[in-house]
Formats: structure tokens, C-alpha cells, sequence
């Protein structure tokens, strides 16, 4: 019935080429018989004729989306939406592809677009409130789970979600609500007991325990292994480890790179079964999932010990110092275990390392002097503290013990400074013995924030949350109080630092640093319209603040805002001439606008002003030089580069490739191998080394490529760049069938290769194998459809006598890359063969325009434009053929007929004379 039919439509289609509904007809059944390509044509055919008709891209983009071309889909869905905007199934369906493609925001865009459209289409509205979910946007993702659930109150998921967003914003019973809401309705899955579970462990472990179980009764697939892991570390708080044992053991046979769960698992087996040597084994297996895992290395040591390997243990604490040099206490269990193993000397050099990593120990003292002020502001500090100290014993008042502390603190001295602050407060209480804690004097506020400064100086966070209260609790105006406690929020990751630094703009709207921290805290958060909000206004406030203008430019170029983003950094510059940072960040920005003369001058300035080199600028410069084709000035700064990390393997192996861009053979061979040397089996080296071998042009530089190809392919066997380089070189010395095979291993490798794919065409066309250069060439273009695939296969097409289509590639490629001359040279041959002179002479003066150095398409020119009479024009093209190829015998031979036709005997005589010489055995013949 098919055939039939389609019969029926290739006549109406050859009477009535026009007829776009004989088209679609006939695409549908190629469609069902599966014919996707001829299907496309047809609906291609419907476009050239009306380009209005939406059902047509739809069509296009779904055999698009079948063949898995997603990128194509997408531009057909885009088509259609610009003739039927109003289309909500359309934008959903792009949405989709995006998101499979990981154009999240272009996904959420459309699904937006949907929603308007369509608003009882709650897919698109689920969508953006997961993706909000995920980037931590949890307030909107309240809101888009809240609108859904207007439309669907029923719907769990949203239920569920919503109540994560509640939880992860620090509202429980909300939180709770919506969890146990999707519970009822629907029981059957397990995500909402086990968010519940998680949200009730610690104040009702007995119900989250029942919600972990029912949560695994549900799923216990390695989807819902967390489950286990939770109850198992529920089981062990409440010290059930017999039960806990178990749900360790599924974690990890469900999901083996928990490393979770092998601490876990072996921390029971040793401390409480008693179980050392599967205790071993468990936190092995952690160290194996993450060998960067310290607290893996610290439990197997201390499972070592208990078993007295002793040996084995220091191995594993000297692993977890490594990792983690900064964590006093590791340095005291290797200094424990020394002692017992009698290294007296070095026990105690680990045991004193520890304590100053964890306390500065020194004596104190409270005074106040003029003279110990001088001694601090000139930094010397020891002086300053030696006075201060014996004047406290003198006269003991609190302005003294808090001077002291500040001298302290500015000399890092921070335990020192601690101490002598808790002795003014000391003394404050001393005053007045009946006076609460709470109705101390604001005097104290600022000696609570002097001790926060000092903790957190030292990295102890805790205390320093805890005297930071003090000093708010008794002046609740304190506004750097609240700024710095919002500092520490945020070093320890609360959720609400920005309570903090609100208070204090609250307190005082003035206050510049707390805007530049708000700013800079959005900013690490994405949320950069916000983030420029506060720079602009800390801007307000400090005009001339070079920080503020390069946060603010920093930001812009976050969102792709490259202009704006020069503007401020720009600013900054005029501020502060010398900021070296602001010419590097404008530099990068100039270099994404493609403004790489602007680009290369700031990075040079940043070299100027900077007294030792820097690296990222030089590479930054030399990419940027070696993008702008300018080798010469990359050659510098790679050299440069590599004087200053000469063990840097990838460097050398850039230098190299400038060096072959740049002709320079021997160097370029002399960089790849010391590349090679610095990193074993560097299978980009020996490509790029086997492109230079080839460039040499030689016998030995065709051996010596071929081997590092086959070197290349030894580590790798299945890298695409050195298949197609093997087979290119292969093809250059001759060896058609050896070459045809390489390409087609790449291919097999990667059937959408196509450079292997062109690569192969041009053997097959070589071969004269007319078909399968065809096949291979129509590949590559589906597949990466450039100027230079089009024209390659309009000139197969042209081998195979079929003009019509060779043409319409050569437009094609015209129509991608108007300054592509190769392709208008190959259309204008096809024109000249067909004789269309006329024509073949406008290609051929569009070939000429766009590449003036093309001595085939001036010489085709002239001798077209002998034959249109127009013999002046041609004989200044010959002379411009010769002028660029004095070599040329056919030029010379070309001009002598045209003298012999113009009558000029004397100088056709002298043009073959040259032609002769320069090919003597060739003889042409003319026609008397």
C-alpha cells in the first residue's frame, strides 16, 4: 500500500514541484518505513518553498531527536516556536533536549515558557523546583513546589521536595508536615520516611528508627543505601551495635565506595567487638575508595596499635600528618606511640609541635604607658609587652589588662591575649560584686569581641561563637560584634551568617566591610544580582574603593557581563594605577570579548608592574599569541614559562607545537622529546612529534612519524587523533590500502569521527572508489557539516557526473563561509565544464578576491576570460599567474596562444621558448 502510494506522490511531486502537501505526505511514509534521511530531504524541499509552516520544523526536529541529534532537534524546535510561539508542547519538548544535553538553564527557561502557556502543565513547574532544590535556591524552590501543589494538592513528590526545602532552610515543623503529608499519600515510597527519619534521629530516634526501616522495607537498593547507612549510625548512638553491624555491611554490599560506612563498620568492630583484624580490613577498603581519607589512616593506626604493630601504626599516623599537617592532635598520637615504642627525643619534638598548633603558652601581664604604645606602633612588641607587664603589676585596672591584650593580639600572641582580657573582666565584675554577668558595662561588650578576634585568630571557633554572644548580649548594638560573629558562621557553615551581617548594616548602614563581605558571601553562593547589589552599595559608601570595583567587575564577568566587567576593573585602574590584579582580570575579560590586542597590552603591563614572573600571565599571553597565529611573540612567553617550571611536561609540549607552527623543525622535535622524557607514555607528544616528522617532508621523517603514530597507538589504541595521523601519512607516501585501514579503525572506534571520515573519502576518491568516498564524505558532513566537507564532496559529486548536487554543495559552502575561495574556485570549474563562462568568471573573481595569492583560480580566470574576447583583462591575469608562479610552464604556454590569437608572433614565440624550458618534454600541439 506504501509503495503505492508513494508512487501516486513521486509523480505529483515531479509534475508539481511546489506542492508542499505532496511532500509531507510523502515524508510521513518514509517515516514509517524508516527512511529518515529522504524523509528530512522532503521536508527540507517544503522549507525552500514556505518557511512559515511550524509542522514542518516539529516534523524535522523529531526524526532529529530519533537519530539522537539532539543539537539539531533543537534548532527545529527553535524554528518552529518563532512561527508559533504560542506552542506550550513545543517549549516543553526543547526543554527536554536541553536538559539532556546539560543546558540546565536554557532547560528551565523553556519549562518556564510551558508553564505560562500551558499553566495546568505541572511537569514544567516540578522541574524548576527540583533545579532550584539542587543549586540550593531553597525559598524559590518553596515557592515552585507550593504552586504546583495549588494545582495537584495530592502530588507526594512535590510534598516531598518541599519538605527538603523546608528542612535544609531550618523550618522543621513545615519540614514535617510535608513529609508526613507524602507519606499518606502515597506509602509506597521510600524517600519521605527517610527524609523524615533523618529530620526526627536525634529528638525521636525511636520513630526515625521505624521510618529507616519502613524506608528500606520499600527500596533496599543501592538507591536507597543512605537509609541504611543512617540507621546503622542511629543503631550505634543508641549503642545497639549488633543491630548497627548489619546495615553497615548492606551499605557497603550495595554501594562499595562508601567510605562512610567502612569507617563505621570497622570503628564498632574495634572498639566494640573487639574485632582488630576485620576492623583492618574495613578501614582499608576505605582507604582504598579515598586514599585521601585521613581519618581512615588514624582508625586503622589505632587498630594497629591495639594489636601492637607498631610499625604499622607510625606508617599510617605519618599518612594522616601528611594529608593533614594542620591537625595538632594527629602529631600527639604519633608522638604517643614513639614514647611507647621508646624514641623518647622525637616523642617529645611531636608532642611540643602539637601543642602549638593547638595553644601559644607564654606568661601575661596587665600596664599601660605611653611608652609601651610607641613600642607597639614600631611593631616592637617585646619591648611593649615587658613594660606593659611590669606596670600591671603596679597599678592592676581593667584599661590596663585590655591593653595589654591588644598588645598581644597584635603580635599573634593569641592564648597570651586571652588570658589578660579575662583578667579585665576580671576586674570589671571586681567593681561591683552584686552586678550580674548580663548587666555588666558596655565596657565589656568590646572585651567579649577582643576574645572572639583572638579565637578566631587561632582557628578555635567555638569559643569564639561563645564570646562573641557575650559581647552582643551585653550591647545588643554592637554592630562589628554581629559582622564578626556573621565571619565565623560562615568558617564553620551555618546556615545564617547573613542574619548577622543584616544586624549590623542594621546597626549601622555605613559600614563598608560588612556590605563587602555580604557581597563576597553571595557571590560564593551564585547569587550574583545580589552579590552586585552590595557593591554598589559599598561603593555608596567608599567611591574610591579600588576592592569594591574589582569584587563588582569579578561578578560581572561570573554572569558573561564582559563589558560591564571591563568598566569596573577599569575604574579600579584609574584608582590605583598599579593594581596589577586589575589588568590581569581585564585582560582575561578583553580576551572573551575577542579583544586580543586590548588582552596581550594588559597582560603586559601585569608583567611590568609584577617584580617576579608570572606564570599564569605568560601562558595566558602566549595561548592568546598562539590563537592570533603570532608565533613568534608565543614562542617568547612559552620560553619564559618553561625557564621558570622546567620540570613541566605539558609546557614543553606547547612550546613544541609553537615551534612547528613556527617552521622551526629542529626545535619543535628537540621540546616534544624532552616532553616525552619529563612524562612517561605522553601520547600527545608523540602525535604532535610524529606532525613535525611529517612536516620534515623526508624519508626519515616519514619513518620517524609512522613510529611515533604506532608508539601513540601502543599506549592507546583507541586514540582517534593517532589513527587518522598514521593513515594521513600512510596516504602521503602511497599506501592507499594501508591508510584506507587506519581511517577505518578510527571510525570503528568512533563512528561519528569525522575527520577519519573525510580522511577515508579522500582515500576511497583517490582509489576510485567513487561509491564509498560518497558514503564517507555525506558522513562527515552530517556529522560536522564545514565549508571544507561541503566543497570535498561537491568535487566527489562532481567525479560522479552528477553537477547538480556537486553545485549545491559548493553553495552550501559558500553560503557557511562567504570568504572560503576553494569553494567558489570548484564552482566556478563546474561552471567553465558546463560552459557558462559568465558565470565561472564570477566565481572565479570571488576565488581571487579571498585568496589573491591562488595562482589556479587567477589562471582559470584568464583563460576564461579568453574565451568571453575579453583579451586584455586576460592577458593582466597570465602575467599575474606568472608573477605568483614564475615555474608554471602552462602559464607561459597559456599567454603564447594568447599573443598567437592577438597577432603578437614576436612574444608567443618567446612564452613557449620559456614553456619549453621549463618542461621540455612536453610537447603541446595547437590547431593550425
Amino acid at each position: 500500500m506504501f509503495k503505492d502510494a508513494r508512487a501516486d506522490l513521486d509523480c505529483v511531486v515531479e509534475a508539481m514541484p511546489q506542492m508542499a502537501d505532496a511532500y509531507w505526505h510523502r515524508h510521513l511514509i518514509y517515516v514509517i518505513q524508516g527512511d529518515m534521511n529522504t524523509a528530512l530531504n522532503d521536508l527540507t524541499n517544503i522549507i525552500r518553498h514556505n518557511q512559515n509552516q511550524p509542522r514542518v520544523y516539529l516534523a524535522r526536529a523529531e526524526i532529529y531527536q530519533k537519530q539522537g541529534d539532539i543539537t539539531g532537534a533543537i534548532l527545529n524546535y527553535s524554528q518552529a516556536l518563532k512561527r508559533d510561539s504560542s506552542n506550550a508542547e513545543t517549549y516543553y519538548k526543547r526543554a527536554a533536549l536541553f536538559e539532556e544535553k546539560g543546558d540546565i538553564l536554557l532547560a528551565l527557561e523553556d519549562y518556564t515558557a510551558a508553564n505560562r502557556l500551558c499553566p495546568s502543565n505541572t511537569i514544567a513547574i516540578l522541574k524548576k523546583g527540583k533545579y532550584n532544590f539542587e543549586r540550593g535556591a531553597y525559598s524559590v524552590a518553596v515557592a515552585d513546589f507550593t504552586a504546583m501543589l495549588e494545582q495537584e494538592p495530592y502530588n507526594s513528590i512535590a510534598r516531598t521536595y518541599r519538605g527538603r526545602a523546608y528542612a535544609k532552610m531550618g523550618k522543621y515543623t513545615a519540614a514535617l508536615e510535608d513529609l508526613s503529608c507524602a507519606i499518606h499519600l502515597d506509602p509506597s515510597n521510600h524517600l519521605p520516611f527517610y527524609h523524615r527519619a533523618v529530620l526526627l534521629r536525634k529528638e525521636n530516634p525511636k520513630r526515625a528508627l521505624q521510618d529507616f526501616s519502613v524506608s528500606i522495607l520499600l527500596n533496599s537498593t543501592v538507591e536507597n543505601s543512605k537509609a541504611f547507612l543512617h540507621r546503622g549510625i542511629l543503631y550505634a548512638d543508641l549503642h545497639r551495635y549488633e543491630e548497627a553491624v548489619p546495615d553497615f555491611e548492606a551499605v557497603v554490599e550495595l554501594d562499595w565506595n562508601s567510605v562512610e560506612a567502612h569507617i563505621n563498620l570497622g570503628l564498632i568492630c574495634q572498639l566494640h567487638l573487639k574485632q582488630y583484624k576485620r576492623a583492618i580490613r574495613c578501614f582499608a577498603a576505605a582507604i582504598e575508595v579515598d586514599p585521601t581519607k585521613d581519618r581512615a589512616y588514624v582508625c586503622r593506626g589505632d587498630a594497629y596499635k591495639a594489636i601492637k604493630k607498631h610499625s604499622l601504626a607510625l606508617i599510617d599516623y605519618t599518612r594522616a600528618i601528611h594529608i593533614r599537617p594542620d591537625v595538632g592532635r594527629y602529631y600527639l598520637y604519633r608522638g604517643k606511640l614513639l614514647l611507647e615504642m621508646g624514641h623518647l627525643d622525637q616523642a617529645a619534638q611531636h608532642i611540643r609541635y602539637a601543642s602549638v598548633l593547638t595553644t601559644d603558652t607564654d606568661g601575661t601581664g596587665p600596664a599601660a604607658l605611653q611608652k609601651a604604645v610607641v613600642q607597639s606602633f614600631l611593631h616592637n612588641y617585646d619591648d611593649a609587652i615587658f613594660v606593659l607587664d611590669r606596670a600591671a603589676g603596679l597599678d592592676p585596672s581593667p584599661s590596663q589588662y585590655i591593653l595589654l591584650g591588644k598588645t598581644y593580639l597584635k603580635a599573634k600572641r593569641y592564648s597570651e591575649a586571652v588570658d589578660n582580657f579575662e583578667k579585665a573582666l576580671m576586674y570589671l565584675s571586681m567593681q561591683n560584686p552584686k552586678i550580674l554577668k548580663q548587666e555588666m558595662p558596655k565596657a565589656a561588650a568590646e572585651v567579649y569581641f577582643l576574645i572572639g578576634k583572638c579565637h578566631v585568630e587561632s582557628g578555635n571557633y567555638p569559643s569564639a561563637l561563645e564570646a562573641l554572644n557575650s559581647a552582643i548580649r551585653i550591647n545588643p548594638g554592637y554592630s562589628e560584634a554581629y559582622f564578626q560573629r556573621g565571619l565565623v558562621r560562615i568558617w564553620v557553615k551555618s546556615q545564617r551568617p547573613l542574619l548577622d551581617f543584616n544586624r549590623a548594616l542594621a546597626y549601622n548602614p555605613n559600614y563598608f566591610q560588612a556590605y563587602l563581605t555580604r557581597a563576597a558571601y553571595f557571590g560564593m553562593k551564585g547569587r550574583y544580582s545580589k552579590a552586585m547589589f552590595n557593591c554598589n552599595e559599598a561603593l555608596k559608601i567608599q567611591p574610591k574603593s579600588v576592592r569594591a570595583y574589582l569584587y563588582r567587575g569579578s561578578l560581572k564577568f561570573e554572569i558573561k557581563n564582559y563589558a560591564l566587567a571591563v568598566e569596573d576593573l577599569s575604574a579600579a585602574i584609574k584608582l590605583d594605577p598599579l593594581c596589577s590584579i586589575a589588568y590581569y582580570n581585564r585582560a582575561v575579560c578583553y580576551q572573551y570579548l575577542g579583544k586580543n590586542r586590548e588582552a596581550l597590552c594588559n597582560y603586559g603591563i601585569v608583567l611590568l608592574l609584577e617584580k617576579e614572573l608570572n606564570q599564569r600571565v605568560l601562558l595566558n599571553r602566549g595561548l592568546l599569541y598562539y590563537q592570533s597565529e603570532d608565533y613568534d611573540n608565543a614562542l617568547v612567553d612559552f620560553k619564559l614559562a618553561v625557564s621558570d617550571s622546567p620540570d613541566n611536561a605539558l609546557l614543553y609540549h606547547t612550546l613544541g607545537l609553537c615551534y612547528h607552527r613556527n617552521n622551526q623543525l629542529n626545535e619543535a622535535l628537540q621540546s616534544l622529546s624532552h616532553a616525552m622524557s619529563l612524562k612517561e607514555h605522553f601520547i600527545q607528544a608523540y602525535i604532535s612529534r610524529g606532525n613535525v616528522y611529517m612536516s620534515l617532508n623526508t624519508a626519515r621523517g616519514y619513518k620517524q612519524s609512522k613510529r611515533d603514530y604506532c608508539r601513540a597507538l601502543h599506549y592507546d589504541p583507541t586514540n582517534l587523533t593517532a589513527h587518522v595521523n598514521l593513515g594521513i601519512a600512510l596516504q602521503s607516501y602511497g599506501k592507499m590500502n594501508e591508510g584506507w585501514k587506519q581511517f577505518t579503525s578510527a571510525i570503528k572506534i568512533d563512528p561519528n569521527c569525522h575527520l577519519a571520515l573525510e580522511a577515508r573519502s579522500i582515500v576511497n576518491l583517490q582509489m576510485g572508489h567513487l561509491f564509498g568516498a560518497f558514503c564517507d564524505i555525506n558522513s562527515a558532513v552530517n556529522l560536522h557539516p564545514t565549508p571544507t566537507m561541503l566543497t570535498n564532496r561537491g568535487v566527489i559529486q562532481q567525479y560522479m557526473k552528477d553537477p547538480a548536487n556537486a553545485m549545491n554543495d559548493f553553495q552550501q559552502a559558500i553560503e557557511a563561509d562567504p570568504t572560503y575561495s576553494l569553494a567558489y574556485f570548484n564552482a566556478a570549474n563546474l561552471y567553465f565544464n558546463m560552459r557558462l563562462f559568465e558565470k565561472a568568471l564570477k566565481y572565479y573573481d570571488a576565488a581571487v578576491k579571498n585568496c589573491v595569492d591562488d595562482e589556479g583560480a587567477v589562471l582559470n580566470r584568464a583563460i576564461a576570460k579568453v574565451l568571453l574576447k575579453d583579451h586584455n583583462g586576460a592577458l593582466a591575469d597570465f602575467d599575474t599567474a606568472i608573477s605568483l608562479n614564475p615555474f608554471a610552464a602552462h602559464s607561459y604556454f597559456n599567454r603564447g596562444n594568447l599573443h598567437l590569437t592577438m597577432g603578437e608572433n614576436a612574444k608567443a614565440e618567446e612564452d613557449y621558448r620559456t614553456a619549453l624550458s621549463l618542461q621540455p618534454k612536453t610537447v603541446h600541439r595547437t590547431a593550425s
